[in-house]
């Protein structure tokens, strides 16, 4: 039905005239004047906010056809939370998704389900000593994180003959990333060394690899992958096959980062950030680089639904792929497993949990399948009433601070700490060498980094006003020259997350094919946010669990200006190197503000505020 502002009492239309800023006013006094339906409260909150979309008193309704169809829907879906709260302070919102049960892959919802999640920290946490020790030249006062890594192998080096191993990676390069712990009697350095034992014992080994974009240079180097199939047992090559697969467009990829590992007995999932490949441990690290991130271990019903994303796609993926190594037969139809009895325990069915994704075939909004892990964060935050954290690599997407404005305004009391990568790993320069189609390729690549930042600007200009003054809202950085804080986290109130593979950017929520998963229970919530923050700032956790939230910016601001006052001794630096960033001051030496194109590739006809970067 169209909202009609001739329906609403003289004194909200009033309210309603005065403005986006007055919304508030307008809908206590709707409340007031007895409209008790959500529906109709969320309507006056999103047309304050969209004169543009009033004609002679009348609102434009969302079109599903219209280009900004699925930022106008996850928008009104927090307007509904917020006048919700408002009409009933306690009503607590779920932030799952309904189920749609598609046979088709693009389409589909997994429902929200039970299971195990244990979150997993990657990353170096130092105690500040700066001690070297003069035998290995090492700083020892450093305690090193790779829990996801090493739940990953263990429960690798726990499948036997006809088990099952499903990998799902941006970049695969197994051959480049050391074991954390060689297992007991094997002479595995590698990952490439494990699974090519695990296929010698049997094991199916089956890996989907994404194609990268056009021009990329982080693509999967093939021939160390070929020669270490190619190596095994002409009888056991078979065991270990991959797929490369191209996203239905030639500017997207598949950019999830999930293992499944399926025995006859249970099944247990990862997901995070982390790819099998290198410089994702320890013996890639050193005082300038360390790469942090967040993993989650999955066990329980929740590990059937990675298992679907893993069959479904490798089964839509294989007629496809060309490349036939020696020894390999033809790609079969896998078979999704059913839940055991092992998998259905109530140990392993705690939480809780719904995986989410991101599909597309193409960059324009038309082409978007699957929008689900952007709408839980709208719902995350639409939970928020004490704090919201977050943790991602890139902030690019400007409608995401305006989520967030919109419920620090709803929500007096809410405080917001944002941690951002600044360290990169994306070109920033044109190699002066480089020559013909290379320097293209370079130049379009250094095009969209400054998309990038020119995107991140626009997001802290847009997350930085009132009411999330300085005194509602911290932003930090690590100290990293050359590191990646390459978390996808968001986590709200002690009591909800979201976790995976999506990068809060355009490419992350729209584009990309992304995995996700969300948790609601709050025990699991509280205590790996304090398990976290213990390692960042290093912290011992049962002190973090001590703090009162309105002591979080004191305790966050005292450690990230003492590391900032020894960036000349960064060994003495405590936790993982948190220190202050400013986004908006030029004179804060991670200020970065970007440049619009031109990128020499169709994706430059997206207008600037809208492009997948």
């Amino acid at each position: 039905m169209a909202f009609r502002l001739s329906t609403l009492p003289a004194s909200v239309q009033q309210a309603f005239s005065k403005g986006a800023k007055a919304w508030r006013a307008a809908e206590l006094e709707a409340i007031g004047s007895g409209i008790g339906d959500p529906q109709k409260l969320a309507d006056i909150l999103f047309f304050m906010q969209h004169p543009e979309r009033m004609n002679v008193g009348v609102g434009k309704t969302i079109d599903t056809k219209e280009p900004d169809f699925y930022k106008l829907r996850a928008e009104w879906d927090l307007y509904l939370m917020i006048v919700t709260r408002m009409l009933k302070p306690s009503a607590q919102a779920t932030v799952f998704l309904p189920a749609n049960p598609s046979s088709n892959y693009e389409e589909f919802v997994a429902a929200p389900t039970t299971g195990l999640i244990t979150l997993l920290v990657n990353g170096r946490s130092s105690n500040g000593s700066g001690h070297v020790d003069k035998k290995t030249n090492a700083f020892d006062g450093f305690r090193d994180e790779v829990g996801t890594f090493e739940a990953m192998q263990k429960a690798v080096e726990s499948l036997g003959d006809r088990d099952d191993l499903f990998i799902g990676s941006w970049q695969f390069i197994p051959t480049a990333l050391p074991l954390t712990t060689p297992p007991s009697g094997s002479k595995a350095k590698t990952w490439a060394d494990l699974l090519a034992v695990k296929a010698t014992q049997g094991v199916r080994v089956r890996v989907i690899i994404a194609q990268q974009p056009l021009g990329s240079p982080l693509m999967t180097p093939f021939p160390p992958l070929d020669a270490l199939i190619t190596g095994l047992p002409p009888d056991k090559r078979d065991n270990f096959k991959y797929i490369v697969s191209a996203h239905p467009d030639a500017f997207g990829t598949h950019h999830r980062k999930f293992m499944v590992a399926r025995t006859r007995k249970s099944t247990v999932a990862f997901c995070g950030g982390l790819d099998i490949s290198s410089n994702r441990t320890s013996p890639g690290w050193g005082i300038g680089f360390v790469w942090h991130d967040v993993g989650a271990k999955l066990e329980g019903l929740i590990a059937h639904d990675l298992e679907r994303e893993f069959v479904e796609h490798w089964n839509r993926a294989r007629g496809s792929f060309t490349v036939k190594l020696a020894g390999w037969k033809a790609f079969e139809v896998l078979v999704q497993g059913t839940a055991t009895s092992t998998d259905k325990l109530p140990d392993f069915n705690k939480h809780p949990l719904q995986m989410l994704r991101t599909v597309s075939v193409g960059p324009d909004p038309q082409n978007i399948r699957r929008d689900d892990i952007w709408r839980a964060y709208f719902r995350l935050i639409g939970r928020a009433r004490r704090f919201i954290y977050l943790e991602n690599q890139y902030f690019n997407e400007p409608k995401l601070a305006d989520a967030i404005v919109r419920q620090a305004e709803a929500q007096p009391e809410l405080i917001v700490i944002v941690m951002v990568g600044t360290g990169t790993d994306d070109i920033q320069k044109v190699d002066p060498r480089a020559t013909g189609i290379e320097r293209a390729k370079q130049v379009a690549l250094v095009d969209i980094t400054q998309d990038a930042f020119a995107l991140r600007l626009q997001f802290f200009k847009r997350l930085l006003v009132a009411p999330l003054t300085p005194d509602r809202v911290r932003v930090y950085t690590l100290n990293y020259k050359d590191g990646i804080l390459h978390t996808k986290l968001i986590l709200v109130d002690d009591e909800a997350l979201s976790v995976g593979s999506a990068n809060a950017n355009p490419r992350g929520f729209f584009f990309d094919t992304e995995l996700n998963v969300v948790l609601d229970h709050a025990q699991t919530a509280k205590e790996f946010r304090q398990r976290l923050w213990g390692h960042n700032l290093g912290v011992a956790q049962d002190t973090v669990a001590k703090w009162q939230v309105s002591e979080f910016f004191d305790r966050w601001t005292a450690v990230a200006d003492s590391n900032l006052r020894l960036q000349a001794t960064p060994a003495r630096m405590v936790g993982e190197s948190v220190i202050p960033f400013k986004p908006l001051d030029p004179s804060d030496p991670r200020f970065r503000a970007g440049k619009w194109g031109p990128i020499h590739t169709p994706l430059r006809d997206i207008p600037p505020k809208e492009a997948f970067f």
